[in-house]
């Protein structure tokens, strides 16, 4: 055959750094695929990708979500699904392929209901915890394993109040672990203890929704061959197109 096939996961990790407070309504969380590391995927195969089918995964309180495309600040959808069913999930082919070039960013966006929970959500492999995550299926096969993203730990913390914690890009650690060192108010609390002591509502919620998109993050993403191994890791905003795609159906 003229080409092998690749499946491309564009996520947010499935960690602590993924939260979905409770009570609330219609909570999104984005994460996106870094433009440097994917362009150099796509130099070293010598041309762009075709994507053919997606699939769109998170678990209990997934309500909607979509892949998009950002191509010169024009933001499309790739793939969406405005009714997400945790029990209803399935590789959907899509109408037209999708040519994904060098210069091109991904994005994946999930959209929770929480408004019956008492406690967050965490992200993790269980179906009790959560996840945001598109598996495009593509080719030809590039040498990448994942395209992953988080917030900055230091960004979630900042909404509480956090000014600084003992944290390193390049030093990996269990992020509900990660001590607070500033403020002083705060000194030695971890993360998993300030996340806890937030008190949750609609409106917060939201607000802390917002708060990450405009913070920081961390994007990584690494070869095939090596998995567990990460080939690029590094802090950046959100990417944001200049025109936007059409907010998903209510």
């Amino acid at each position: 055959r003229q080409y092998d096939v690749g499946i491309l996961p564009v996520t947010q990790r499935s960690d602590y750094t993924l939260i979905v407070p409770p009570q609330a309504v219609d909570f999104r969380t984005e994460s996106f695929c870094s433009q440097e590391c994917f362009d150099a995927f796509i130099d070293e195969a010598g041309e762009p990708i075709q994507v053919f089918a997606d699939l769109l995964h998170a678990h209990l309180l997934g309500r909607k979500m979509r892949t998009t495309l950002i191509r010169d600040g024009v933001e499309t959808v790739v793939s969406k699904d405005d009714n997400y069913d945790f029990n209803l999930q399935y590789i959907r082919m899509l109408d037209k392929e999708v040519i994904i070039h060098k210069g091109d960013m991904i994005k994946t966006q999930c959209t929770y209901s929480s408004a019956h929970m008492n406690q967050a959500v965490y992200g993790g492999i269980g179906t009790e915890n959560e996840m945001c995550q598109s598996w495009l299926f593509y080719y030809p096969k590039m040498n990448m394993r994942t395209c992953s993203s988080y917030p900055h730990p230091l960004s979630i913390l900042s909404f509480a109040g956090v000014e600084e914690i003992d944290f390193s890009v390049s030093t990996p650690v269990w992020t509900n672990t990660i001590p607070v060192v500033k403020p002083d108010s705060m000194f030695n609390m971890t993360y998993a203890d300030v996340v806890e002591s937030i008190v949750w509502d609609q409106d917060k919620a939201q607000r802390f929704s917002q708060h990450l998109r405009e913070g920081k993050f961390i994007s990584d993403c690494g070869f095939s061959e090596h998995f567990g191994a990460t080939q690029y890791l590094k802090e950046s905003p959100l990417p944001k197109a200049t025109v936007p795609a059409a907010a998903p159906e209510d």
